[in-house]
């Protein structure tokens, strides 16, 4: 079963994250701060990424930055997720053009599904 790690600080798509997920059969583990996300990320490496790009702690581009820069995660897909369309353009035109996944809010949970199976490979 592959292991989803969701970085989002609205408990209530937190929630909806993770049971759309686990209804599709992964493993989820969520976190609301990008400090926490990091912590998760390096002790127990995560198949899959799902992270808003606004967090209370820091910039969703910041917690990106750092899961590249460690070993252990740098090549572990990530969706990003934002209610801004220009910052998702931004972003996506930035130095992760290539290597992160971009879904607009609200995300439909199809989608969402649509979009990890299709990063996994399954």
């Amino acid at each position: 079963m592959a292991r989803v790690l969701v970085v989002e600080d609205n408990p209530v798509t937190r929630k909806m994250f993770r049971v759309t997920l686990e209804k599709a059969g992964y493993q989820v583990v969520e976190c609301a701060t990008g400090a926490n996300a990091l912590t998760s990320a390096f002790e127990a490496r995560p198949d899959l990424v799902v992270t808003d790009l606004q967090l209370l702690d820091m910039d969703g581009t910041e917690l990106v930055r750092r899961l590249r820069d460690e070993p252990r995660c740098a090549d572990v897909p990530i969706i990003a997720v934002s209610g801004s369309l220009s910052r998702i353009e931004e972003v996506r035109r930035g130095e992760f053009e290539r290597t992160v996944a971009f879904l607009p809010k609200p995300v439909e949970p199809d989608k969402l599904v649509a979009e990890v199976r299709a990063r996994l490979g399954a």
